[in-house]
């Protein structure tokens, strides 16, 4: 649908029963909005914001477009 809020409680949702089994969930299309978040959670995400801070400090490249706003 085109409601961020619905679509956000559905991928939390779905977010929560993934663990059962062995998943993750992705959005790879769906409204936009702030209760929506495309990556969820993302093991080793301050590393992957250390190595974009060095190889690119000044945020040129694709600003904002992968997992946690990198």
């Amino acid at each position: 649908g085109d409601d961020p809020a619905a679509a956000g409680r559905v991928v939390t949702a779905l977010r929560a029963a993934a663990p059962a089994w062995g998943g993750s969930v992705v959005v790879l299309a769906g409204p936009a909005g702030p209760g929506v978040d495309r990556w969820g959670p993302v093991p080793g995400l301050e590393l992957m914001r250390a190595v974009k801070d060095r190889f690119d400090p000044a945020a040129l490249l694709a600003p904002g477009r992968f997992v946690g706003g990198i």
